[in-house]
């Protein structure tokens, strides 16, 4: 039993050295296939940026651009013109440049993932959520970015064919313009024969225009003359005339003043230009205002209407400026300043305009005319 206990004790020695032989030989296999997926990963997320993360798709609204003319050139003036319907089979949408990239950094631990587990406890290798599924979005990237490279490319080979076309067309062109070109040079030397011959002739018609117009400017002339000879002598009449009237106007004008009297003004009186010294105090009431106009309609007081009117200097009044005030209660406030330009006697009333510079308030009916 001792032996046996002891070929068990040795047996099971052995099995340890040879599990920490292959668990060392097995560590260092785990770290290069972990340095290898992580590579794997790495590379999976550039590539991934060098794809867009859908095609390209037509516009809604297809451009237009313009057609290739293909009529034959001709002298004649081409209304409508055969074109080459060029863009029939041209793809707009493979212009367009800074397209979005696929992105995969938010995707490093479905990468990471073999497989998922559903609700029944199933291994689930593909789909979302896992490393398959990731590659799978990836290639199917990739296939829609080869079929966009081979669109291009084709369109890029029927842009070369129509640009060989077209510098066959203006080569063409070229050699034609060359002859073309004789020729016009041809028929400008002609035309410049011609030309230097109808110069030659129109300085000569010119010369004669020229001398035909001297002669009608002194003709001209003397009608002017004689004309202004005749506005002189109406013009001198006219002047007599205006000088006789103007001297029956003074006379009858002198004679006039000579029987005037004293003034006696009643009704209207309209404002002069004198002044006179008037007592200090209030001199009416506003009745109306019109601010659209900046007149005021003022009742004056009797005492003062007498005095304009014992002022008044051949039916006008003297030059007088009040002031409108607006009193409540206690408080006194200054609104604007009028200036005298008519009163009506007979109803005590007075027209003031009203001075803008001095203007605070709009004038209302019951303010105070004062005089300071």
């Amino acid at each position: 039993m001792g032996k046996l206990l002891r070929v068990l004790v040795i047996i099971l020695l052995l099995s340890s050295v040879v599990a920490l032989v292959m668990a060392h030989m097995l560590f260092n296999r785990r770290e290069v296939l972990r340095a290898r997926v992580e590579t794997m990963h790495r590379g999976i997320v550039r590539v991934a940026r060098t794809l867009e993360t859908d095609a390209p798709e037509p516009p809604a609204v297809a451009p237009t651009y313009p057609e290739r003319d293909i009529s034959p050139i001709t002298a004649e003036p081409e209304p409508s013109p055969r074109t080459e319907n060029f863009w029939r089979n041209y793809q707009p949408e493979l212009e367009e440049v800074d397209r979005t990239l696929m992105d995969l950094s938010d995707m490093r631990q479905d990468l990471m993932t073999l497989y998922r587990i559903d609700a029944q406890g199933t291994r689930i290798t593909d789909g979302p959520g896992t490393m398959q599924g990731v590659i799978d979005d990836l290639i199917t990237r990739a296939g829609d970015q080869y079929n966009t490279l081979t669109a291009t490319r084709q369109q890029l080979r029927m842009l070369r064919e129509e640009l060989v076309s077209i510098i066959e067309d203006y080569n063409d062109l070229r050699n034609d313009l060359r002859s073309e070109k004789a020729t016009v040079q041809e028929v400008s030397a002609e035309r410049d024969e011609h030309r230097a011959s109808a110069e030659n002739a129109r300085r000569e018609l010119s010369q004669a225009n020229e001398n035909i117009r001297e002669l009608n400017l002194r003709i001209d002339d003397m009608e002017q003359e004689q004309l202004v000879m005749r506005e002189e002598n109406d013009t001198l009449q006219v002047r007599n005339q205006d000088l006789e009237e103007l001297v029956d106007t003074l006379r009858d004008r002198v004679a006039e003043l000579e029987g005037m009297g004293p003034a006696d003004p009643t009704g209207d009186v309209p404002t002069g230009a004198a002044r006179i010294d008037i007592d200090v105090g209030d001199k009416g009431t506003i009745v109306s205002a019109d601010h659209d106009f900046m007149f005021v309609v003022i009742e004056l007081t009797d005492v003062f209407m007498d005095e304009l009117i014992e002022a008044s200097v051949e039916g006008r009044l003297p030059l007088v400026d009040l002031y409108v005030e607006r009193r409540d209660e206690d408080r006194r406030s200054f609104i604007t300043k009028v200036r005298l330009v008519q009163i009506n006697r007979d109803q005590n009333l007075a027209i003031g305009d009203i001075q803008v510079d001095w203007h605070q308030e709009n004038v209302r009916p019951g303010d105070i005319v004062v005089y300071q």
